[in-house]
């Protein structure tokens, strides 16, 4: 008998992206067995966007009829948050949350969409519709999570980003040679044009970052920001 795939799909309305490598769940018998799958992530078990991927694997587990199960290694503790990728690639992790805006040599349409996002602040759920149309029109946006042997399983966006900093940023003058943490090639240019030094960083370095005077401010999300305890090294929003 053929060995049959199994694709789990799910809707996470939170700005990352899971990939789940397809994985066989029945054996060459044809009796189910259970499927065990890892899930690597940056970030603690805190905060709306753990909420949403424990909800998630909690949803597989009850719409397979505990068939598949999985298994969530947070803050790191499977593969550092720039190895993501690589790790899902590689069969290190099965899934992985992670923003593809770190990586644009390997996700340029979606890194480039999640940079708009970032500077979209409107409502949850919009930024990402040019992004679906264009994955519907353009088989080379389709394509790019396959050729990393990766398929796109969920979005999620911030409703808003911000500016965090050691001192007040009122306008542009206060903006001149601060360093501030970015993210992604479209971001960091337009920082550069107000004025700010740009230092491109994940998040995960980045409080270390700004309590060492390697960054004077953080672009961040109130999530992000209650998270990773940003607010005790830049107390100024």
């Amino acid at each position: 008998m053929k060995r049959k795939g199994y694709l789990i799909k799910g809707v996470i309305v939170l700005l990352s992206v899971l990939f789940l490598v397809g994985l066989p769940l029945q054996n060459s018998w044809g009796k189910e067995k259970e499927i065990n799958l890892n899930l690597a992530t940056w970030g603690p078990p805190t905060g709306a966007i753990a909420q949403g991927i424990q909800w998630y694997a909690d949803e597989v587990v009850k719409r397979t009829g505990h068939r598949v199960k999985i298994k969530i290694f947070w803050a790191q503790s499977l593969a550092k948050q720039m190895e993501l990728p690589h790790a899902c690639r590689t069969g290190t992790a099965d899934m992985v949350a992670m923003l593809p805006v770190y990586h644009p040599e390997l996700f340029p349409f979606m890194a480039a969409n999640m940079e708009c996002l970032i500077l979209w602040g409107g409502e949850i759920g919009q930024g990402i519709k040019p992004y679906r149309k264009l994955r519907e029109e353009f088989p080379e946006v389709r394509g790019e999570f396959e050729k990393q042997n990766q398929r796109l399983l969920a979005f999620w966006e911030y409703a808003r980003m911000d500016v965090i900093s050691k001192k007040p940023i009122k306008g542009l003058a206060d903006a001149q040679g601060v360093k501030m943490r970015s993210a992604g090639m479209v971001l960091s240019k337009i920082f550069k044009a107000a004025g700010f030094i740009p230092v491109t960083m994940p998040s995960t370095e980045a409080y270390d970052a700004a309590s060492g005077g390697v960054v004077d401010a953080l672009l961040a999300s109130p999530e992000t920001t209650y998270k990773f305890k940003w607010y005790e090294v830049c107390k100024h929003w």
